[in-house]
């Protein structure tokens, strides 16, 4: 049997989390199938396998095969950095032989096991820059044969969300937060071009860290600390900032999907973040 094309599986991996959801139907999909496995990765281990190795079992069940997939990657399974612009550059080999070594300079030798992707900027802008273990890569490809998935696309969350909501975005200086469960990721824009990128772990609530993770990411920039933040946080409660705060926050509010309702399904918008 060939796969159900008109089926669509998101997924989304985090480093103690897998979610799935299964959409059916044509211009109006519903949602088919959900669901959440918490798979904590055993010290020591690669952030990302105790993820994969819950995937393998799902994908061993009738619900989530035969369908295109799309996986989306949370900003704890990725390393992200900013290029500077080159003008010397001619070639995409050239291109990459200058991420890779910017990445090693912070990772070292490390980097000769991710695999690299870049943002395409004009003249004078930096790149957006991308890293990935290979292994995990490799592993999703060989998971996606035997549970006959095409597997579309494999994308981080940061740039599946920030995707999605470009559009309010567009030619302002402004910082895109994304919050997952357990991590933020804080990425700042200028006059629509990438200027400075941080992503850590996250404890306490957002109402208090936010504010201070906003500050510490401000520092290293040379722009007013003053200015537009809009949050990306499906999974929190809106945070409120002081009324005296320097940020004006714009909470992004995730659209319901037919199956899937945003207060109660919050865990399920990054694997649903690829759609758009």
């Amino acid at each position: 049997m060939l796969p159900s094309f008109l089926d669509q599986i998101r997924i989304s991996l985090a480093s103690e989390r897998l979610t799935l959801v299964r959409l059916r139907g044509g211009l109006r999909p519903r949602v088919a199938a959900k669901q959440i496995i918490e798979c904590p990765a055993p010290a020591g281990d690669a952030p990302w396998r105790a993820a994969l190795e819950a995937l393998a079992c799902a994908l061993s069940q009738a619900e989530w095969q035969r369908a295109e997939a799309r996986v989306v990657l949370s900003s704890g399974l990725v390393r992200y950095g900013l290029v500077p612009w080159s003008g010397a550059l001619h070639s995409p080999q050239e291109q990459e032989a200058l991420v890779r070594h910017s990445f090693a300079k912070v990772y070292g030798d490390r980097v000769t096991q991710w695999t690299m992707r870049w943002s395409t900027a004009g003249k004078g802008a930096p790149s957006m820059t991308c890293a990935v273990d290979k292994g995990l890569l490799d592993g999703l490809r060989a998971l996606a044969k035997p549970a006959r998935l095409r597997l579309q696309s494999v994308q981080p969350y940061l740039m599946a969300a920030f995707n999605q909501w470009r559009r309010q975005l567009k030619g302002q200086t402004a910082w895109f937060a994304l919050a997952e469960r357990d991590r933020l990721c804080l990425a700042l824009l200028h006059h629509g071009q990438w200027q400075h990128i941080r992503s850590r772990s996250l404890a306490g609530g957002l109402d208090a860290q936010l504010p201070i993770l906003l500050e510490q990411a401000h520092a290293m920039t040379e722009l007013p600390a003053s200015g537009n933040v809009y949050l990306h946080a499906p999974e929190h409660p809106a945070p409120r900032f002081p009324a005296d705060s320097p940020w004006s926050l714009h909470t992004l509010a995730w659209p319901a999907r037919r199956g899937l309702l945003p207060m109660q399904d919050g865990a399920y918008a990054m694997a649903m973040s690829g759609d758009h």
